[in-house]
């Protein structure tokens, strides 16, 4: 038995009702840098089958407005800046509280790697409001990156991304697993009634695995393992794909499922 056959095992074994929390980049497309990666379209028809009967959630790091833009399904709920604001049909909008204490640590997050490293020729210092990115692929001396990288490491001992054009430091108040416990309640899911599937490559991702971890399914995307707290894992979009497919065989044949009882208007935000 392959690993997406034990997956698919403990799936069906599971009596509970499903939730998709959605990672994009790297997951529901390959990675591109430009342009953008659209969602395919065998992607974006498994998505708009599946969400007929269970809640899909895209939870990423990108705005919600590029996901939108980039998935294009209009009746999806997305949950950008890794989920720290959620938006969804009929105009639905909520921004958890956490938000008051962020902006004001990305201000000051910002002068101090200004005061650091602004004078550092073709260093761009990005405010995304909830987190920041130093997007230094046009540095050319490498010693001068290195410092960068030396500085961002000594502003936060939190999560840090890098890449090879750009690093980003995000808050300590805020990370998807956090994200994954907010959005539960705002849909009135619980790990007894509600079983939860992840799926996301990076690791910013792993709070989520770690959240769900016991209540649910963690799938980390990658091409080969690596530490991770994901319990199962794919090797690439393609075979999210398969796996999407494989679910919407078995379970969307099925008379359509209530959604949550609990209404998304209610609950604290």
């Amino acid at each position: 038995m392959n690993l997406q056959d034990t997956l698919f095992a403990s799936i069906l074994a599971d009596k509970r009702k499903f939730v998709f929390f959605l990672d994009y980049d790297g997951t529901l497309s390959p990675i591109e840098t430009k342009p953008p990666a659209m969602i395919q379209p065998l992607m974006k028809q498994v998505l708009e089958v599946i969400m007929k009967d269970f809640q899909v959630i895209i939870l990423s790091g990108r705005s919600q407005e590029d996901l939108r833009n980039l998935i294009g399904i209009e009746n999806l709920f997305y949950a950008g800046n890794y989920g720290i604001e959620l938006s969804g049909p009929q105009g639905f909008s909520r921004v958890n509280q956490a938000a008051e204490k962020i902006i004001p640590w990305t201000s000051g997050m910002l002068f101090s790697l200004r005061q650091k490293l602004g004078n550092i020729p073709d260093l761009v210092i990005e405010d995304r409001i909830y987190d920041i990115v130093l997007h230094y692929g046009s540095v050319a001396d490498e010693a001068v990156r290195n410092k960068i990288v030396e500085v961002m490491h000594a502003a936060s001992n939190h999560l840090l991304l890098f890449g090879s054009t750009s690093g980003e430091i995000l808050p300590e108040e805020w990370d998807k697993g956090k994200a994954v416990t907010w959005l539960m309640d705002i849909f009135g899911f619980s790990e007894e009634t509600n079983a939860c599937i992840f799926i996301g490559d990076g690791l910013a991702d792993e709070p989520a695995f770690e959240a769900v971890a016991g209540i649910g399914y963690g799938i980390l995307v990658a091409e080969n393992d690596r530490p991770t707290k994901a319990g199962y894992r794919l090797s690439s979009p393609d075979e999210v794909r398969c796996f999407l497919d494989q679910f919407k065989l078995y379970f969307c044949k099925m008379p359509s499922r209530d959604l949550p009882t609990k209404s998304i208007t209610s609950g604290p935000f």
